[in-house]
């Protein structure tokens, strides 16, 4: 199937964030103006039709520990463009209409600054913030939102990258590692009032293309571009410390441009100490945009091309 056939699909599922930055590559970005490289052999992998407005089904095989059983987990995305997300302008807007799965019992989505979870009396929701640089062939993440209605009263968490953070940098080589640093500054919002908004700290990234690789997807040989993101932020706000360790590799379908296969690490250190710590591995299932199956590892048949 070639890709640029595709009328609608999108990469809904990215876990990390970060835009701009040094490269070792000689088409490398320039400082950290913002620049990524391009016209690198990653470009095979993007995919910008992704990006359209649409509606996305992805299913995945889930565990939450190296020794743990994979579950299933569905999400329902809803990607809209032209949307403004604080100091980003006319960005790709991602938002979460429901996760559902056979999460393992206890088991809570937890980031930095809050927790996704849903009142008895009330109603969650859950925005992820994307600039796409059809020029460049990159994608950077721009902050999450997290709005939740308990019993009338609306809280609104922003979690915003300055400049926004390199995800996906398809205009790198192989081997090709790019350098970033930008601020990550959090804002509560209580019923449309500010109420609190704080600097976490300075963010250094790095998105390396290890290159291509045929990787084993739930028993379908696909051929893929793989990324590794290492992110360290030295957080200090409101007289705390702490210093957070996240490291992923993403797997991506050359012939979609869709994530298949995903493997992220994550610590939380205080004081010396490792006081959080968690991870989370994914694999594709199946895609669907719009009603229409873009990748499956079933034996059904797909869109020809």
């Amino acid at each position: 199937m070639n890709k640029f056939t595709i009328a609608s699909v999108a990469v809904a599922t990215a876990l990390l964030a970060g835009c701009g930055g040094s490269s070792s590559g000689s088409n490398g970005g320039d400082g950290n103006t913002g620049k990524p490289p391009v016209g690198g052999e990653a470009e095979v992998c993007f995919n910008p039709t992704l990006w359209e407005d649409a509606t996305h089904e992805a299913t995945w095989q889930a565990r939450w520990s190296e020794e743990s059983d994979f579950y299933l987990q569905t999400e329902h995305t809803q990607i809209s463009n032209g949307v403004d997300f604080e100091e980003h302008k006319s960005i790709t807007q991602v938002e979460y209409i429901s996760n559902y799965s056979e999460t393992p019992l206890g088991f809570e989505l937890e980031s930095k600054s809050h927790r996704l979870q849903k009142s008895r009396n009330g109603s969650s929701q859950r925005f992820e913030y994307y600039v796409i640089d059809e020029q460049s062939t990159s994608v950077s993440y721009a902050g999450d939102q997290y709005v939740n209605d308990f019993d009338g009263s609306v809280e609104d968490d922003r979690d915003v990258n300055s400049p926004a953070a390199p995800q996906w940098l398809f205009g790198s080589d192989k081997g090709q590692t790019t350098a970033a640093s930008y601020t990550s500054e959090f804002s509560f919002f209580l019923d449309g009032q500010l109420e609190d908004r704080l600097v976490y700290g300075q963010n250094k990234r790095q998105v390396t293309f290890n290159g291509f690789e045929t990787i084993d997807v739930n028993g379908k040989s696909v051929e893929t571009c793989s990324f590794s993101i290492d992110s360290t932020l030295k957080g200090n706000a409101d007289g705390e410390v702490w210093t957070d360790i996240e490291q992923s590799e993403q797997w991506i379908d050359k012939d979609t441009g869709v994530v298949v296969k995903s493997i992220r690490s994550f610590q939380e250190i205080v004081d010396g100490m490792v006081d959080y710590e968690s991870y989370e591995e994914k694999v594709l299932k199946a895609y669907v945009i719009d009603g229409e199956v873009i990748f499956s590892t079933e034996d059904e048949e797909l869109p020809e091309a």
